[in-house]
């Protein structure tokens, strides 16, 4: 039966902040050491001296956990938080680059691409996510019409000017226009 307290316990942690969780315990002790005193509950005992400290050592263990798992939870939550503010940085840098910028995945797939880069390929970023950049960014030779490769996409996933070999390249877009890029 005292493991009841479990649940409310675990949703304080995971709801609330540390306060709020040690709060809620200090509310459940009380109770707890009221229901003890006057002989109701799992500990109640023989002895008032006996239950009262079988209930400190289960209160005292349960606030441990308690406290430890909410403060794993607020830590989770800071580092949510900081990892969405960096991210919007990085969206606002991004997106504020005068060159055309694409970011990929590992596997080449496209997860964004920047205004200038949007207007140069003809796709929007919700257009080409997921899309492989070999669809997305077609480069090739300005004299021999040969299609460029994208050095260093697979292995670091971001595009930022992914660099040719070659200079000049030209780059079709999806309606078959085309541009002159250079560093491409």
């Amino acid at each position: 039966m005292p493991y009841l307290i479990f649940p409310l316990l675990f949703w304080s942690s995971f709801r609330f902040g540390r306060r709020e969780t040690a709060t809620a315990m200090a509310l459940i002790s009380g109770i707890a050491i009221w229901g003890t005193a006057h002989g109701y509950g799992s500990f109640a005992r023989l002895s008032e001296h006996e239950s009262l400290l079988l209930l400190q050592i289960f209160v005292g263990l349960i606030s441990v956990g308690t406290m430890a798992m909410s403060a794993a939870f607020e830590q989770i939550r800071k580092t949510e938080r900081s990892l969405s503010e960096e991210k919007n940085r990085i969206q606002v840098t991004l997106h504020s680059i005068g060159d055309g910028v694409i970011v990929c995945d590992p596997k080449g797939c496209v997860s964004y691409l920047n205004p200038v880069a949007e207007s140069l390929t003809g796709w929007s970023t919700e257009e080409a996510r997921g899309g492989l950049l070999a669809n997305v960014y077609c480069i090739v030779d300005e004299s021999t019409r040969q299609p460029l490769s994208l050095a260093g996409t697979q292995a670091t996933g971001i595009c930022h000017r992914c660099r040719s070999e070659h200079e000049p390249a030209v780059l079709i877009n999806r309606f078959r226009r085309e541009h002159l890029v250079q560093g491409a």
